[in-house]
């Protein structure tokens, strides 16, 4: 064979038949491979989302749940539809003298709208729990309903007009004017709160729904959404949620449930759902 021969086959390409069966070929090849993996893919990414949702669930019960732990005895209550949870925030107790206390110190007045002011027993709170113009001091709270025990109605909830050292003058001696005694608590405890605070679900299909909380509003006697204050969004792609109370004054603690169903927006593995207990003292 000579030398040209050898130069012109070494030179020669494929052929149009070569290149057909290479291109079918790697086409089988990819197919196989896209099969195999784009299942793991899919079942890795679709893990990636439920563990976010469940993330965002969790932390969204559990701040929740330590606000209830710290709110005022017997204020937690729920809407009608199971989807709007309020309480009293508690900022800090102290105890009062009571009428027959015959030290240095001012007693809290059960018997006189004109005395206002009273000494603080024992230590006075200080720093972030000290006791300021604007705050409310709470004693013997039962719940929603009793008259001159429901914080949120006023009957047991007096407004600071000023706090110096350890004297306490309140706006008006709404104890005294629940003309009886009934109400003193045992202990001579009073809780000093803020405002109320809620937190709102609204439900939405597909994932659309979401979970706020409301502050600074003021005050109402009957649980309803708040038309003005302070708001911030916990958590999106809720599709359900129920908050229950068993909260009975006459016993020593409460059950709170809380609930919530969230999904992805398409998400084929279904919503996740996480259900949070938080047990309350009712010792007003």
């Amino acid at each position: 064979m000579s030398p040209a021969t050898l130069r012109r086959r070494a030179m020669r390409g494929f052929t149009l038949v070569e290149a057909i069966v290479v291109m079918v070929i790697t086409g089988i090849l990819a197919t196989v491979v896209a099969v195999f993996v784009t299942a793991p893919v899919q079942m890795y990414t679709d893990a990636v989302a439920r563990a976010e949702l469940t993330d965002a669930a969790d932390q969204m019960l559990r701040r929740i749940a330590r606000e209830i732990q710290l709110a005022l005895p017997n204020s937690v209550r729920v809407s009608a539809d199971g989807q709007s949870l309020e309480l009293i925030p508690v900022k800090t107790a102290a105890r009062y003298y009571s009428n027959d206390y015959a030290g240095t110190g001012t007693a809290l007045d059960w018997s006189s709208t004109s005395n206002k002011s009273f000494t603080i027993a024992g230590v006075v709170p200080s720093g972030k729990e000290a006791i300021a113009a604007g705050d409310s001091i709470v004693i013997y709270n039962l719940g929603q309903g009793i008259t001159n025990a429901d914080a949120y109605a006023g009957g047991n909830r007096a407004a600071v007009a000023s706090a110096s050292g350890s004297t306490i003058t309140m706006s008006s001696n709404v104890f005294a004017a629940q003309g009886s005694t009934q109400f003193m608590s045992p202990a001579n405890v009073f809780y000093v709160v803020n405002q109320p605070v809620m937190f709102r679900c609204t439900p939405g299909a597909n994932g659309s729904g979401n979970m706020r909380r409301y502050w600074n509003y003021g005050w109402n006697a009957s649980l309803s959404t708040p038309s003005g204050g302070q708001s911030a969004l916990m958590a999106m792609r809720i599709t359900s949620c129920t908050f229950a109370v068993s909260n009975i004054a006459t016993t020593r603690s409460g059950l709170i449930l809380l609930q919530v169903t969230m999904e992805a927006n398409n998400n084929k593995d279904g919503p996740i759902t996480l259900v949070h207990q938080v047990h309350v003292d009712n010792t007003p």
